[in-house]
């Protein structure tokens, strides 16, 4: 019996990652929708043996479709066979309610409908929701986007630790360092630093000296890659 529970433990891990693999692969890990384009494309890969269908739309970061009214997908549902590729044409509409003096951020959902198992099989289908950015920037805000990140500040009173942002972009702060060792964030306040908003402080329950001094911090840019900011440095290092 203790080896039959032994057979099933191993098995299971090989089960679980064999149903929950993604069969859909998108060319980018976050996407700009540039404020003076009309349209922008998504590349979505079928990395799978067989026809997949798809559905794919815009959310705002609550979850709600509002952002629909911005945004349309076209095709919003579709089918691609194995190791083939879709274009998805996104287009805007009614962007003259979104600001222009800093980026909105959305969602973009990018939903897996597997094919149906085979009758009398054990096989299990999972769909699988790719969820990334999507960012609407302004034009005018296009030529001072990078290596905007490094104006984030970082400062502590003490018992709480504050990270501000007085630029017009959303960044997203993966790891934040007191006198090179990474602080421990509850799951509450990374939420926080991961979507950080134009404009914007996070105030962190971090107990560190009060000072602004002997920080420095992670952050992902618009390509996807973490760059390594400096206290007191202007620039980037991956």
């Amino acid at each position: 019996m203790k080896a039959l529970t032994k057979t099933i433990l191993a098995v299971l891990p090989l089960l679980v990652s064999t149903v929950s693999h993604a069969a859909f692969m998108l060319n980018g890990t976050r996407y700009v929708f540039p404020s003076d384009k009309k349209v922008i494309s998504v590349r979505v890969s079928n990395e799978g043996d067989v026809t997949f269908g798809g559905q794919v739309w815009v959310e705002d970061p609550t979850g709600r479709n509002s952002a629909d009214a911005h945004f349309v997908m076209t095709p919003n549902f579709f089918k691609v066979k194995g190791h083939d590729a879709q274009m998805i044409r996104m287009l805007k509409v009614n962007s003259s309610v979104l600001p222009e003096d800093r980026e909105s951020l959305f969602i973009l959902n990018v939903q897996e409908i597997p094919p149906a198992p085979a009758e009398g099989s054990n096989a299990l289908s999972l769909a699988v929701d790719s969820r990334v950015k999507l960012i609407y920037r302004p034009s005018p805000l296009m030529n001072a986007r990078e290596g905007a990140e490094a104006r984030v500040k970082v400062s502590s009173n003490g018992s709480r630790l504050t990270v501000n942002n007085p630029t017009p972009y959303f960044f997203a702060v993966t790891d934040i360092r007191y006198n090179h060792h990474s602080l421990t964030l509850s799951e509450e306040d990374q939420k926080k630093v991961h979507i950080l908003a134009p404009f914007s402080e996070a105030s962190l329950a971090v107990k560190v000296p009060a000072g602004n001094t002997g920080f420095s911090y992670d952050a992902i840019d618009d390509y996807g890659a973490t760059n390594h900011y400096p206290e007191g440095d202007k620039g980037a290092s991956t």
